[in-house]
């Protein structure tokens, strides 16, 4: 793959290089340096576009955080979008304050010293994130336009209306779940699919939402939870989607 120069790709690589180089007490003001730098060039908002397309936040984190008798381990994702979409979605987490960064490295990259445990973590989810985002950036930038007609007709997008009118439930549903009785391990499950459900809304994806929610209401039904929060969030998909009830 040929690597097209730019001035985004320079600062992107320049961004996360400097991550790597940092201790880990200073990787939440990285981060957002990353995430804003992201968002400043065209060319690196284009990647992440194309890595959230179709992407299900509850199937990638169930095969990435995996849970065994020894603890939890981190599974990088195979595929460059999904590696993508999802590094940035804990990235986006750890910036809103509902990660903490350490914590995370400490327990799915544990060691007696908390810099080797970052240490790891940077061999094994920064290094292939950057390439894989790298490789993406590579790719679009190739394309000619005819290419990039094509893949954004496959997306069929519905109103950023239905993201904000089921924000309320979504995290109603999401406080019902830390509060209910069931084991952290499932109450984890049903959090990561609650995020991917965010996810899958604020893609405007109109596919992606209902291949999610299908599997999110499910999931919330099979342990008797949420029942008013689903029904209102049901009436919604159906109204924007023209759904017919699953």
């Amino acid at each position: 793959m040929e690597e097209i120069q730019s001035e985004a790709r320079e600062a992107f690589i320049t961004t996360i290089e400097d991550m790597a180089s940092s201790i880990i007490v200073l990787q939440s003001k990285k981060i957002r340096s990353l995430l804003r730098c992201i968002a400043y060039y065209d060319e690196l908002r284009a990647v992440v576009d194309r890595a959230r397309a179709g992407f299900e936040f509850d199937v990638v984190a169930s095969a990435s955080l995996i849970h065994t008798q020894s603890g939890w381990t981190f599974k990088m994702p195979s595929q460059n979008k999904n590696a993508v979409a999802f590094v940035l979605a804990l990235f986006v987490e750890v910036d809103a304050g509902r990660l903490d960064f350490v914590d995370f490295v400490s327990q799915f990259f544990p060691s007696r010293d908390v810099a080797k445990s970052f240490s790891t973590f940077c061999e094994n989810v920064i290094k292939p994130f950057k390439f894989a985002f790298l490789t993406m950036l590579d790719e679009i930038g190739t394309e000619n336009p005819e290419q990039v007609a094509e893949r954004e007709r496959e997306i069929d997008f519905v109103s950023g209306g239905l993201a904000k009118q089921t924000a309320y439930y979504v995290a109603k549903m999401r406080e019902a779940v830390k509060l209910s009785k069931q084991s952290d391990e499932t109450k984890l499950e049903l959090i990561c699919m609650l995020d991917g459900l965010d996810s899958a809304l604020m893609a405007c994806d109109s596919l992606m939402i209902k291949a999610v929610w299908l599997g999110v209401s499910f999931r919330l039904k099979s342990y008797n939870l949420c029942d008013r929060e689903i029904s209102e969030v049901q009436k919604l998909i159906k109204m924007f989607l023209l759904t017919d009830k699953s």
